[in-house]
């Protein structure tokens, strides 16, 4: 563990010079992904446009999300570079996410920097979209950094962990989800005073909630640091917490929209809930039940249905349509956006229970079967190869019903790694050329955007090129070369990179290497 340096907040003084690609000095021997990545910033410099610093503040984004990995000592510079050009474009929304941007990626290379530069954050500004506050981005930051600071410094980090915390909270939204990771450390930290730490902590917590902030997410966040707390500080000030917290879900949620989300109960029920604070209802009634069992069978009296939170609920995704949608256009949307917020369980089931995994898979309807479909055919071809392609004649079917083009572009992404991994090597060309030539369409088409990773397109230009350098399709990565718009050429070699670090862990795993 480290010991913990005084924490100082210097300007970042560079010049173009010191960024420049000339002077950035890579190992003797660079891996291909240094050397793609070197390259890639090498485009987005010389590019040119009246939106240059825009493009070139997105650009950092998607680069810096990808290289710590990769190359440390460049990516310090880079954040450095992004945290600059964020910090002279104009104050709003934008300004305030790419400055926190630049702290996020730093937290798993040097923790100090990061925290440096959180607290170099401005204050919140409105959601770009309407004048509502959503989130504080300083506490979504808070989440990532302040953990890695914590375990690199340990206890001796606490107090300017600690002390960042409220100063975000008196001038925006206190850091709830990254307090309640703090705590969770101090939990397993098998330290006299851990039950002092983190009651201090939780005060801390409960003085900022009682305040009562503008931002729509504080109860959201504010159950993260009761789950982690109920078990380390004392059964009066949970309680405490917990009827305020309560008497706060007992209302609507701030909002102005349709909200829906599934929950299921421990008996397999699915629950669909109206109201972001009804859903909060639900998920923090086991663990109010669990601390005073009177207390809740006296909500269930008002609330039978309540009953069926008693031993926990699963949240199954939650979907919000800002503004005031028809009835049937917000059904048939909130769908999409509940089987779509599922994808990620399939692939994390993948890991723990396969079986699992192909049920839900299939389970959902189009198009979002037809992603999770490729999530788990990997498994499935070694342990049920007639069941993968059964699954994949279905995947198949199902691309033909789905029209809209940036959809149909999705579905045959999926498709594509699905025939790879069946080996059907011509449809996998097919697909795979022909996505990329949609893509560029559709990217070339998309003039309303004002930033790269915004077009249609482009995540599914990177997506299949990832794909095809992890996987060593070198037919598709001859074609990068020949991208004739330079931005979007220098976003896709960023996923270029990432697929190499990706292909090159799999080797590892193959081979029984150690992996660092």
């Amino acid at each position: 563990m480290k010991r913990l340096p005084g924490i100082s907040f210097p300007l970042l003084c560079f010049t173009g010079a010191l960024l420049g690609t000339a002077n950035m000095q890579p190992p003797a021997a660079p891996s291909r992904a240094v050397t793609t990545l070197i390259e890639s910033d090498k485009i987005s410099r010389a590019v040119q446009g009246q939106d240059k610093n825009r493009e070139r503040i997105s650009y950092l984004v998607r680069l810096t999300r990808v290289s710590p990995e990769i190359t440390p000592d460049l990516t310090l510079q880079w954040c450095d570079e992004l945290f600059t050009l964020a910090s002279e474009s104009p104050l709003g929304w934008d300004h305030v996410a790419n400055q926190k941007n630049a702290a996020i990626p730093l937290a798993k290379i040097d923790p100090k920097r990061a925290l440096e530069l959180l607290a170099r954050v401005d204050r919140p500004q409105p959601h770009a979209t309407g004048s509502n506050f959503t989130e504080d981005v300083r506490a979504d930051a808070a989440a990532v950094i302040f953990p890695a600071f914590v375990q690199t410094y340990g206890l001796e980090g606490l107090p300017q962990i600690q002390r960042q915390a409220n100063l975000i909270g008196e001038t925006g939204e206190y850091p709830y989800r990254a307090m309640a990771h703090v705590i969770d450390w101090i939990a397993t930290s098998n330290t006299l005073t851990s039950g002092q730490l983190a009651e201090s902590i939780f005060r801390d917590a409960l003085g900022n909630y009682k305040r009562e902030s503008k931002f729509e997410d504080e109860e959201d966040e504010f159950f993260d640091i009761l789950s982690s707390s109920r078990q380390v500080i004392s059964p009066d000030l949970f309680r405490e917490a917990l009827e305020l917290y309560i008497k706060r879900l007992s209302v609507p949620a701030k909002g102005d929209g349709v909200f829906t989300a599934n929950v299921s109960t421990s008996q397999g029920a699915i629950i669909q809930l109206d109201d972001q604070n009804k859903q909060l209802m639900w998920r923090v009634f086991s663990l109010l039940a669990e601390f005073d069992h009177d207390w809740s069978q006296r909500l269930i009296e008002q609330n039978p249905q309540l009953k069926g939170a008693e031993n926990g609920v699963t949240p199954l995704g939650a979907a919000f349509i800002p503004g005031h949608p028809s009835k049937e256009y917000a059904d048939r949307k909130h769908k999409q956006m509940l089987e779509a917020a599922l994808l990620p369980k399939v692939m994390l089931l993948t890991e723990s229970d396969h079986a699992a995994a192909v049920k839900l898979a299939i389970s959902l309807t189009p198009p979002a079967r037809i992603t999770a479909v490729s999530y788990v055919l990997p498994g499935l071809v070694h342990s049920n190869p007639t069941g993968a392609k059964q699954m994949y004649s279905q995947q198949l079917a199902d691309m033909q019903s789905v029209t809209a083009p940036v959809e149909q572009l999705q579905a045959k992404v999926a498709v594509a790694k699905s025939a790879y991994y069946l080996g059907d090597t011509v449809r996998l060309k097919r697909l795979t050329n022909k996505i990329m030539d949609d893509a560029i369409l559709l990217f070339e088409k998309d003039s309303k955007r004002n930033r790269a990773d915004l077009h249609n397109g482009y995540r599914e230009m990177v997506d299949i090129v990832e794909f095809a350098a992890a996987h060593d399709l070198t037919w598709v990565l001859q074609r990068v070369a020949h991208i004739e718009n330079p931005l979007l050429r220098a976003h896709t070699m960023i996923f270029m990179a990432k697929g190499f670090v990706e292909s090159a862990h799999t080797s590892q795993v193959a081979s029984g290497a150690p992996q660092h």
